[in-house]
C-alpha cells in the first residue's frame, strides 16, 4: 500500500495485492488475491475485483472484473487478459491457452453470457483457472466489465460502427469527417456599415449596398439576414477617403 491510499470500511483484501497512490476504494469493495490497483484509481463500493487483476492508472471502477484480466478507463472495460502478471505468476503452457479461449467466448464472441458460461462449462470442467473465471462471472451482482471497443482506445461501439458502415458503405466514419469552419472574416461581407462606404463586387463596378444584395440573392436592406439558397456572394467593401484637390486645382478621389 503506497501513499495516500484510502480503504473504506467492510473490505477485503487478498494476499499480494498492490495499491499504488491515491487508490481509492469504498465500501464493501472485494479485492481478491495478487490484484494491482494503479494509481488515482476509484472502485466504486460493493465491487469485486478478481485474482491477478490490473486496474489501469485513473480508471473509475463501477462493475465487478473478471479475474486474470486488464481493466482500464472511466467506466474501467477490459482490454484483454494480463499475460505478464500471469507468467510471472508461473501460469504457462495450456493454462494460458484455455484462459485466452474462454475470454474469446466471453467478450470477443457474440454469444449470450448464459450460453457462454454454460458452454465453458462444458468444454473446461477440468480447468481450475476457467472454472474460477466462470463461478466469478456467475456470482457477480453489480454486473461485470465488457470488452472494450478497440484496444486501448475508447471508440465507438459495436451498434455506432455497424450504423457506421450501412450508412457510408465506402468506409467513411461519421465521427472523422472534419469540422465545417466558419470562413474567415475577409471573406465575409461586412454589413450594417456606418459612413460613407462603396461595396465592390467581382462581377462589375462598385454598386450600392442594396442592389449588390439584389444580384447576390441577399434580401435588399437586410443587413442582418442569410444568403439565400445557392447564393454565396464574395463581398469587399471599401472605404472612400475624403475628397482632395489634384495639382490642377479640380477635385478627385484618392
Amino acid at each position: 500500500m503506497m501513499a495516500y491510499c484510502h480503504v473504506a470500511h467492510d473490505c477485503r483484501v487478498g494476499d499480494g495485492v498492490v495499491l499504488a497512490n491515491a487508490a481509492t476504494l469504498g465500501g464493501h469493495v472485494h479485492l481478491e488475491d495478487f490484484a494491482i490497483v494503479g494509481g488515482l484509481v476509484a472502485i466504486h463500493q460493493f465491487v469485486r475485483v478478481g485474482s491477478s487483476v490490473i486496474l489501469g492508472g485513473g480508471s473509475m471502477v463501477t462493475l465487478d472484473v473478471p479475474p486474470f484480466c486488464m481493466a482500464a478507463g472511466d467506466r474501467a472495460k477490459l482490454h484483454g487478459l494480463n499475460t505478464v502478471g500471469l507468467k510471472r505468476r508461473g501460469f504457462e503452457g495450456q493454462v494460458l491457452k484455455d484462459l485466452r479461449a474462454a475470454y474469446r467466448v466471453l467478450f470477443q464472441e457474440s454469444n449470450k453470457l448464459a450460453n457462454a458460461l454454460g458452454l465453458l462449462r462444458e468444454r473446461y470442467a477440468d480447468s481450475e483457472k476457467v472454472m474460477a473465471m466462470v463461478d466469478f462471472i456467475a456470482a457477480s451482482e453489480r454486473g461485470i466489465c465488457r470488452q472494450s471497443s478497440g484496444r486501448g482506445t475508447t471508440g465507438p461501439d459495436r451498434g455506432q460502427r455497424e450504423l457506421s458502415a450501412a450508412v457510408c458503405p465506402g468506409g467513411a466514419q461519421p465521427w472523422l469527417r472534419p469540422h465545417r469552419r466558419r470562413p474567415p472574416r475577409r471573406n465575409r461581407p461586412r454589413v450594417g456599415c456606418t459612413g460613407r462606404r462603396l461595396a465592390l463586387d467581382s462581377r462589375g463596378p462598385g454598386r450600392p449596398h442594396d442592389q449588390l444584395f439584389q444580384a447576390s440573392g441577399r434580401e435588399p436592406g437586410g443587413y442582418g439576414g442569410r444568403y439565400q439558397q445557392g447564393a454565396q456572394p464574395r463581398v469587399v467593401a471599401a472605404r472612400l477617403a475624403r475628397p482632395a484637390p489634384d495639382r490642377g486645382g479640380r477635385w478627385s478621389r484618392r
